[in-house]
């Protein structure tokens, strides 16, 4: 993907997130897929594997560490710059 447009991203991460079951309703730019417990463990590193087969990206390991990797607006801003 080139030049991403954060509100796609902002959207195709929320389009996964709904896929796994994650109401609607629940999901804003500051929603927290870790904490939220919406989520397990194994379905963090599904979440994560397939937001890298959407973007076509690969996140390292500093990306995975910082603490706004854990909302979609982090998220979706560590994406961007990728």
């Amino acid at each position: 993907m080139k030049k991403k447009n954060l509100n796609k991203v902002i959207k195709g991460i929320t389009e996964i997130l709904v896929k796994k079951g994650v109401p609607q309703k629940k999901i804003n730019n500051k929603y927290n897929y870790v904490k939220s417990k919406d989520l397990d463990s194994l379905e963090i590193i599904l979440f994560i594997t397939e937001v890298e087969k959407k973007f076509s990206i690969k996140f390292k390991k500093n990306d995975l560490l910082k603490k706004n990797f854990q909302n979609i607006d982090g998220l979706s801003k560590i994406i961007k710059n990728i």
